[in-house]
């Protein structure tokens, strides 16, 4: 039998992987944050990337119907399930096509933790949805996805 040393340096992930967040902030011990984010549209997309010092972080989506109230966890529409992510070892990042327009609430939950606050760095985009994106591009161009349509028409006559 042969046992295992200790395992190198050179291969823990968390020196290697470094991402620039655009934002930090300090989730107390015993509580939470939440960052409102307004989807006009559907089919848009809510992408995030975090990593915390210290130890894990809860994370979860909710929708809520108002920008600017504040509500709990358990008063909002869970979207994606409120779990703990080990960020300080990893960083995380996903992405959620928000089927519904509406409050989008990104909650970082400390609440578990009695003793230690949790330094989290992130950063958040909202991408419009392909279709929009399309529309947006051709409005910048100076014309209207209409005359685009008749333009495409007549070349084709």
């Amino acid at each position: 039998i042969n046992h295992v040393g200790p395992v190198p340096s050179s291969y823990y992930v968390r020196d290697h992987v470094k991402v620039d967040y655009e934002y930090c902030m300090t989730v107390n011990r015993g509580s939470s944050q939440q960052l409102d984010y307004e989807i006009l549209f559907p089919g848009c997309v809510l992408r995030w990337q975090f990593a915390c010092e210290g130890a894990d972080i809860g994370f979860g989506v909710f929708l809520k119907t108002k920008k600017g109230e504040w509500k709990k966890a358990s008063e909002m529409q869970e979207v994606l399930p409120s779990q703990r992510y080990n960020a300080h070892l990893v960083p995380e990042d996903g992405s959620l096509t928000c089927e519904h327009p509406g409050v989008y609430v990104l909650r970082f939950d400390n609440t578990y933790s009695i003793f230690q606050a949790k330094r989290v760095s992130y950063t958040v985009e909202v991408l419009l949805s392909d279709q929009l994106q399309s529309q947006r591009e051709a409005l910048t161009n100076g014309k209207s996805s209409n005359n685009v349509q008749a333009e495409d028409e007549q070349s084709q006559l």
